[in-house]
């Protein structure tokens, strides 16, 4: 195998830890944020992994489209799961791709990533603070469960507050916001999925938070 077709493989997930995988993200990260990327034969990378797959980590991220999880950790195929939905919510759906991840393929890290600016963090935080029904406000019948999902990461007196911000203090508070609902989904995907919890307490899996900055490339790990 050729440095260009190097993917993850049974044998370096079964080796490596979930401390090392998420330091692979740090480094990824790094070189994606200088123009550094590793580079990577594509074509051989298809046939090398077209037999299986072996990923070492999950990405629970957001649809958006300046995020894509692969380029921003410098990442090849077969290396990772992307799970992606509008806010990195952890509904039913995403749960289960997760917990698929963790139990049958055995992935190390699971990330849940975040991110600046984000449009479904700020359409929900302006719906509720105007307290408009998301179906009329929106037309969309489905996207008050990303709003559902969103609401609790905000105090009910923070919403006056929010109105009377310049727009640099709001998009502040929203990138705060995001932040917190990283944070939650973290909280929920532990409590409800015992397999999940399992494996953190076994020690192979790591459990971590992320924030990207739209604007810079560079990524904030929330460990704790």
């Amino acid at each position: 195998m050729t440095e260009t077709a190097y993917h993850s493989s049974r044998e370096l997930q079964e080796r490596i830890t979930p401390t090392e995988v998420l330091e692979l993200f740090r480094e990824g990260n790094q070189r994606f944020q200088k123009g550094d990327r590793f580079p990577r034969d594509y074509a051989a990378l298809v046939k090398a992994t077209s037999g299986g797959q072996t990923p070492l980590a999950a990405v629970l991220g957001c649809i958006d489209s300046r995020v894509p999880v692969e380029m921003v950790f410098d990442l090849g195929i077969g290396d990772v799961f992307s799970i992606r939905v509008a806010g990195n919510i952890s509904g039913s759906k995403s749960l289960g791709s997760i917990e698929y991840a963790v139990a049958v393929a055995g992935v190390k890290l699971l990330l849940v990533l975040g991110h600046t600016r984000c449009g479904a963090v700020t359409s929900s935080v302006k719906l509720l603070g105007d307290k408009k029904d998301v179906t009329e406000a929106t037309g969309c019948k489905h996207l008050h469960k990303i709003v559902d999902e969103v609401a609790p990461c905000i105090d009910e007196s923070e919403f006056e507050t929010f109105k009377a911000m310049d727009p640099e203090t709001q998009n502040a508070f929203v990138d705060e916001v995001a932040k917190r609902n990283v944070l939650r989904a973290i909280s929920e995907i532990l409590r409800q999925s015992d397999v999940i919890q399992q494996a953190v307490d076994a020690g192979n899996l790591m459990v971590a938070g992320g924030m990207y900055d739209v604007e810079t490339g560079d990524v904030t790990f929330l460990t704790d």
